[in-house]
């Protein structure tokens, strides 16, 4: 009986975690977020962020891998999404930003992980296709926020 408490606790606040830590989003037919603008998401007193150039090198492989998927007859979106996924982790693997800038970055990044968490999980290519082009879009959106 002890061992069946346990459990239910445990659900519960694992739950509870895990509702936090996911903020609310709007979400398509598909189940994955459409809302990549943050409103929090701004400029450094009108000028871009700067972001490490360990780290920008790691973000534009991961645009470099999409966008030589996009210009390919590729249909593999489950390798683009592993690949896109390596990038991803070079580059959370490689942070060494502090403060305001660090900050910032993962007002983009948290959303655009999530994307590509989705493209792994897609159960098809018309919704692999919706991902690709959020995930284009995600891309757009760092640039106009940092360099």
């Amino acid at each position: 009986m002890k061992w069946i408490n346990f459990l239910a606790l445990s659900a519960l606040v694992l739950g509870g975690f895990l509702a936090m830590a996911v903020p609310c989003q709007s979400q398509n037919e598909a189940g994955f977020s459409t809302d990549l603008k943050d409103p929090e998401l701004m400029l450094n007193n009108g000028e871009k962020w700067e972001i490490e150039a360990e780290m920008m090198g790691h973000i534009k492989e991961g645009k470099k891998r999409l966008n030589e998927y996009l210009n390919s007859s590729e249909e593999d979106y489950l390798k683009l999404a592993r690949s896109l996924s390596e990038s991803n982790s070079n580059l959370i693997f490689s942070c060494s930003m502090t403060g305001p800038a660090h900050d910032m970055l993962h007002k983009w990044l948290h959303p655009h992980l999530r994307l590509v968490n989705q493209l792994k999980r897609a159960e098809g290519a018309e919704e692999a296709e919706k991902l690709i082009a959020a995930l284009s879009e995600s891309y757009r959106i760092l640039g106009a926020y940092f360099q």
